[in-house]
């Protein structure tokens, strides 16, 4: 049985949303970048995803080090995740994001 993208991508929603200090983290660092790109939420989702997406391929490499089942597991599925749909989930619980102002 393979797993598909939607169904992995939303094991990791789960995943990052399931211990309070994630979700916390990842709804900060969402709030951050979002007030950094003011105006433009696909850039916002765009580096929020990039920054997920890098630290889990980081822990991947740091703390899975060893040829080893788990190691499998996380690269063939990692591979998978639609990040940018993860990051989505975190942009939009920050609440929307305005338009510029056209004064």
């Amino acid at each position: 049985m393979d797993l598909n993208e939607i169904t992995i991508t939303n094991l990791v929603i789960k995943w990052l949303e399931k211990e309070a200090y994630s979700k916390n983290h990842w709804q900060t660092v969402a709030e951050e970048i979002k007030e950094k790109n003011q105006h433009n939420t696909d850039q916002a989702i765009d580096q929020l995803a990039s920054a997920i997406e890098g630290f889990h391929n980081l822990y991947k490499n740091k703390v899975v080090q060893e040829n080893n089942l788990l190691q499998d597991l996380l690269t063939l599925n990692f591979d998978k995740v639609q990040w940018r749909l993860v990051a989505k989930r975190f942009i939009k619980k920050t609440g929307t994001i305005s338009p510029p102002d056209r004064r």
